[in-house]
């Protein structure tokens, strides 16, 4: 009875031994088969992450060399506008040249034009003064003096009708002299004193435009 026992128990050890050998076995193999697995996925990994490094820098580069054929090509259309500012400046200069010049000459031309005009005038002026019948002892209007020529008498004649013309009318503003001196108050008539002292300061002419009702300048 107890040898039967006893062989049974070493028959149950002996199972329980060849089960620990083979758990032993399996533990081993899984962790070899374990290691295998984390070095390829390890592998894979670095394979992975070398093969996206070199995309990426292949993709850099291609970057920086595109960025180069473009920062080229802007300064190649840069400098090609620059030219062409250039030319169109040159182009422009000549231009304003070839204007100027013409219209210098044209001014020129109409300069010597109205100058051979005027002279033409004066010199028919001259003619028909000459051809004027003179008397031999002309009249001295105005108790002229006997040795002022005839051009100085009509003058002197113009500025007495004048003078007279202006005498009663009322001025339109005041006349005062470039000292500030006050030679003539609105509305005060034109009389021979008035007509003296503008004279005397040199007024005559804005007497003139006062009286005939002319807006100062």
């Amino acid at each position: 009875m107890l040898e039967k026992e006893n062989a049974e128990l070493k028959a149950e050890l002996e199972s329980y031994r060849k089960q620990d050998g083979l758990l032993r076995a399996a533990l081993v193999a899984a962790e070899e088969t374990a290691a295998r697995v984390r070095e390829k996925a390890e592998q894979d990994a670095a394979r992975k992450v070398a093969a996206a490094d070199e995309k990426a820098a292949a993709i850099l580069k291609e970057a920086e060399e595109k960025a180069r054929v473009l920062e080229a090509d802007a300064a190649a259309y840069r400098e090609e506008i620059r030219k062409r500012l250039y030319a169109y400046e040159r182009e422009a200069r000549v231009l304003l040249d070839r204007f100027y010049t013409m219209a210098r000459r044209h001014i020129e031309a109409l300069e010597r034009e109205f100058a051979a005009e005027v002279e033409a005038l004066l010199a028919r002026m001259d003619a028909e003064y000459e051809a004027l019948p003179k008397p031999e002892k002309p009249v001295i209007p105005g108790g002229r003096r006997e040795g002022e020529g005839y051009g100085d008498a009509l003058a002197a004649e113009w500025e007495e009708k004048e003078a007279a013309a202006l005498l009663g009318r009322t001025l339109a503003r005041d006349l005062v002299s470039p000292e500030g001196r006050v030679v003539g108050r609105r509305g005060e008539p034109v009389t021979p004193e008035l007509l003296e002292r503008a004279v005397s300061e040199g007024l005559y002419g804005e007497l003139v435009a006062a009286a005939s009702g002319e807006e100062a300048a």
